[in-house]
């Protein structure tokens, strides 16, 4: 901090706390009937994925290293989601796995300064730069766990304004409001996103041919079990590289603070909004794949997928002789079922922390706090939090 001869101070604070994300999968589901079991397919099958070519960074190396893990008919949802012959999107759900990610979140450096500063009022005003450190989506499991902001560069602009409410006759005791505005944008990056077809949630686990070689292939197939079962995942199709704006997020935050010799109780609310995030191709969609119908296999393929032949006569099926009529093309494929929606979210905190000076006498303090945040749809997460802080001035 430094003191201009005015009185006000120009001040400089870098923060990067270090986090841990914690997720853990608890899908849960009762079978009825598993049809006969697992089929174990034949290996030539385990090749008919893989990862589009057409963006350098849209694969996954561990799916294209391992190609003896087959793409098998299973007897769950459970497994079905979590087998390996996905490159990508899988919710590995095995004894209620826990994802865990530890590092340092997003450093955040600001240059603030002193408009007002009064002995029972203050305004200071900031400016400042969101340095990456965390992780980056790799999109091989849904629900991984990600610390920061995907590793979006970024800048923030606020205003802090204290006002004194109450003091005691000896002084040693105050009442006063803090209210903090707060507004970030995060630059423009490449993400690896998973998406749909339009008007077609999920479809992105749907099977497909990833081209016609490959429906020709199952059409040519004297092996029946072979010319049913061979296709690509989609969500090796539908997972590519996306250039995502995050756009906006505003914070707003009231709280009230107690403080009493060296103790300081403070309690607030806090409100946040955030823009929806606008993506985009990185890369020319990969054109050449249709959906598989399903239901008969043998290259033919679709506009829509069933699980089996409801409307009859197989008119939901097209030959792979006109194989062409059904590929999807950039203009099929919706990237805003990629994108996170606009959130609106309330918390609640409350936070006690000890002051106290060093011998040297920098003013040193401690701090623990919780909070819950609640939004009013599904689309933010309902979260309890607990924290710690130290900090130093000098």
């Amino acid at each position: 901090m430094y003191e201009r001869c005015n009185g006000h101070s120009i001040w400089i604070t870098i923060s990067g706390p270090i986090l841990q994300v914690h997720n853990r999968i608890e899908l849960v589901e009762t079978i009825i009937n598993n049809g006969g079991g697992a089929v174990v397919t034949p290996a030539t099958i385990a090749a008919s994925g893989g990862c589009p070519t057409n963006c350098p960074n849209s694969c996954n190396p561990d799916c294209l290293l391992n190609p003896a893990q087959l793409l098998q008919p299973v007897d769950s949802v459970v497994a079905a989601f979590s087998q390996p012959g996905w490159c990508f999107g899988r919710i590995d759900n095995t004894n209620n796995k826990h994802h865990r990610k530890t590092t340092i979140g997003d450093i955040t450096a600001r240059v603030g300064y002193e408009t007002v500063k009064k002995d029972d009022c203050h305004l200071d005003s900031f400016f400042g730069v969101i340095i990456p450190t965390g992780n980056k989506p790799k999109a091989i499991e849904v629900f991984e766990p990600i610390v920061g902001h995907n590793h979006h560069w970024g800048i923030v602009l606020g205003s802090t304004f204290g006002l004194e409410i109450w003091k005691n006759q000896c002084g040693d005791i105050t009442i006063s409001g803090e209210f903090d505005f707060m507004i970030t944008t995060l630059f423009e990056r490449h993400e690896r996103r998973s998406f749909d077809l339009q008007y077609k949630p999920w479809s992105r686990y749907m099977q497909f041919y990833k081209d016609i070689n490959q429906a020709q292939l199952a059409a040519a197939s004297a092996d029946p079990f072979y010319a049913l079962a061979l296709h690509t995942p989609g969500i090796d199709i539908l997972t590519q590289e996306v250039k995502v704006k995050p756009g906006f997020y505003r914070t707003f935050n009231a709280g009230f603070i107690i403080d009493a010799k060296c103790f300081e109780l403070e309690v607030g609310y806090n409100f946040f909004a955030r823009q929806a995030e606008c993506l985009r191709l990185d890369c020319e969609f990969p054109t050449g794949a249709a959906l598989k119908a399903i239901d008969i296999g043998g290259g033919a393929t679709g506009t829509f997928q069933t699980i089996n032949n409801d409307f009859g006569n197989n008119c939901t099926a097209t030959p792979v002789a006109n194989y062409n009529n059904n590929i999807i093309t950039a203009n099929n494929i919706d990237l805003e079922s990629a994108a996170h929606p606009a959130t609106l979210t309330h918390t609640a905190y409350g936070s006690l922390a000890y002051h106290f000076d060093t011998c040297n006498g920098y003013p040193m303090y401690v701090a623990l706090g919780g909070s819950y945040e609640f939004p009013p749809d599904n689309v933010g997460l309902n979260r309890w939090m607990a924290w710690g802080k130290f900090g130093v001035a000098f």
